[in-house]
């Protein structure tokens, strides 16, 4: 029974990780301890490769106690996790993870130097997906059951918090929570879409408006009214209490920060955090909140995806003029949905009122005003348009899932009852997804 316990709990930790694309290897074990000291019988639960092995024999060696243990050696960032059984019994749970894949999320920014075998308390990680390992080990054998969502949603509450208010020693905030409110609060009818740059007050001197009085955060009408003042070039800034004011890129580039955080909310529950170096007007994404959970994005690039799907599609489809398509209408405000369908004639005709039929146009030109309107939007693979404004139909699929909300759902839908097309979805916040 221990044993079948520690599987469902590794196959659960791997699919929970697999949400966020990285590859990684995970592997158990138990230490059987009888009375001569020197009877120890391994019993992995897997197949091991020798970096579990040495692991494990360094762990026990160490006498490590309880508890959850990380280090970063030669290229990979480890994990491991001691549960003291019965004082008989130890079980360890080790994830090993190559550095390289950390770099295709964070970029170089994120070197590891090596580190010996370091004991994990109230240390603060630089990574959502290092929260989110430690997060699950720790929750293993709880008295009570915690979902996979709750861990995501704990390990992203605590790794927000200590990325915006740790170094600035300030306690008791929800920032999670000030955000989610802030996302969702309208201003004359508006969604909120701005962004604000978390500093320290020093920086105030630099700022292009600066408040006589700075506004709290949790006075959440009035923050949100300031949110109004964030376009494209301009920035609040605050920290998690307080907002001091508004700057320009150029204020901040003066302002001397190498790296701050930045956070772009994208309308309601929709938001997402950042690196960003203002010299070089580059950002790397931290975390997203989308969907009422964390999550990290694809470390893949998504044109190359896209160009995949196509092409097992149709194989002589028109690349250049579908990817064109795709990239303006990342440039909408809303979320927009396109149908590229090998199809798109025949199909224009049967949905009948379901649409607005055109005559077949080449829309490269004016794919931000066609995808201006609610609906999907119908092309055939050389990115001609026969309808706009579409409503999806299709016939209830096991891919749908209740989280992703009714356009989502509804390309999914759609596919799962005419497979002989490719599906995108383009969020406000400019990502995109593909069925």
């Amino acid at each position: 029974m221990f044993n079948d316990s520690l599987e469902k709990f590794l196959s659960g930790l791997k699919y929970l990780l697999a949400e966020t694309g990285i590859i990684l290897d995970i592997d158990g074990s138990f230490f059987y301890q009888y009375d001569d000291a020197d009877d120890i019988d391994y019993k992995f639960t897997s197949d091991t490769v020798p970096v579990f092995q040495n692991g494990f024999d360094k762990a026990y060696q160490l006498g490590m106690s309880s508890g959850l243990y990380t280090r970063t050696y030669n290229g990979t960032r480890e994990f491991l996790m001691h549960y003291d059984s019965n004082g008989l019994s130890y079980m360890f749970v080790m994830v090993h993870i190559q550095l390289t894949e950390y770099r295709k999320y964070y970029g170089d920014s994120f070197e590891m130097p090596d580190q010996n075998w370091l004991l994990v308390q109230d240390i603060s990680f630089k990574t959502f997906i290092d929260n989110l390992i430690a997060a699950y080990l720790r929750a293993y054998r709880t008295p009570q059951k915690i979902s996979a969502i709750d861990i995501i949603n704990s390990a992203g509450n605590k790794y927000i918090f200590d990325l915006v208010c740790t170094k600035s020693q300030i306690q008791n905030v929800n920032i999670h929570n000030d955000i989610n409110i802030l996302s969702v609060l309208q201003y004359e009818k508006q969604n909120n879409i701005g962004t604000l740059i978390m500093a320290p007050s020093d920086i105030c001197k630099y700022l292009d408006i600066r408040l006589f009085q700075s506004v709290s955060i949790q006075e959440y009408k009035r923050a949100r009214k300031l949110f109004e003042i964030a376009t494209q070039n301009t920035f609040l800034v605050g920290n998690s209490r307080t907002i001091y004011g508004a700057i320009t890129r150029q204020g901040l580039v003066s302002s001397g920060y190498e790296t701050l955080v930045q956070i772009k909310i994208y309308g309601p529950l929709s938001w997402e955090v950042f690196s960003y170096c203002p010299t070089t007007n580059t950002s790397v994404s931290l975390v997203q909140y989308k969907n009422s959970r964390y999550q990290i994005k694809s470390s893949h690039n998504t044109i190359d995806v896209f160009k995949t799907a196509v092409l097992s599609v149709c194989s002589n489809a028109d690349m250049e003029a579908l990817i064109n398509i795709v990239q303006s209408a990342c440039g909408q405000m809303h979320d927009t949905t396109i149908v590229f369908s090998i199809d798109a004639e025949e199909e224009a005709m049967r949905l009948g009122n379901s649409c607005f039929q055109i005559h077949p146009t080449s829309i490269e030109h004016i794919t931000h005003q066609i995808t201006a309107i609610d609906g999907a939007v119908l092309c055939d693979m050389s990115g001609t348009c026969y309808a706009i404004g579409i409503i999806l139909d299709g016939l209830s699929s096991h891919t749908e899932n209740i989280s992703y909300g009714a356009r989502h759902n509804s390309a999914k839908r759609y596919k799962a009852t005419h497979p002989n097309c490719v599906i995108v979805i383009v969020s406000e916040d400019g990502g995109i997804t593909l069925e």
